[in-house]
């Protein structure tokens, strides 16, 4: 029963860690669309972090590709998603990791989900809905003068 009661305190534990470690992304929030080429800013935290953390920011599912790398500063990682990435054939949700190391050792991990997309549909691309004429009729009271 001892432990049962370990495990079970040492698993709780754990997913506060997880909940804790995932609140170190600002922006982007779980769910945010990114698409392929297109340029997007990650910020992060900096409550627990000084000058002499570095990040790295990659997908998880895509590590050979290095999105952005470099010391903390601001907090703020503006780059551009490469259009071309190995193994991304599809729109799909990828999971966003930034590593924060401190004097060159790992220190934080951090994650957030991003639905990725292959490209971009411009507006005048989109279909429109057309509007039924049950629609039109129903707003006539608007234009009566």
């Amino acid at each position: 029963m001892h432990k049962l009661f370990i495990l079970c305190c040492f698993v709780i534990l754990a997913l506060l860690s997880l909940v804790r470690a995932s609140s170190g992304i600002l922006k982007p929030t779980n769910g945010t669309v990114w698409y392929a080429g297109s340029q997007v800013t990650v910020a992060i935290d900096l409550s627990d972090l000084d000058a002499t953390n570095t990040a790295s920011i990659f997908f998880e599912e895509f590590r050979s590709i290095g999105l952005a790398e470099g010391p903390i500063g601001d907090g703020t990682f503006t780059f551009t998603i490469p259009k071309d990435i190995p193994g991304f054939e599809k729109d799909e949700v990828v999971l966003l990791l930034v590593v924060i190391r401190k004097e060159k050792y790992l220190w934080k991990v951090y994650g957030v989900n991003i639905d990725l997309h292959k490209e971009s549909v411009p507006l005048s691309k989109r279909s429109r809905r057309p509007r039924a004429i049950e629609e039109l009729n129903s707003l006539e009271w608007l234009i009566d003068v």
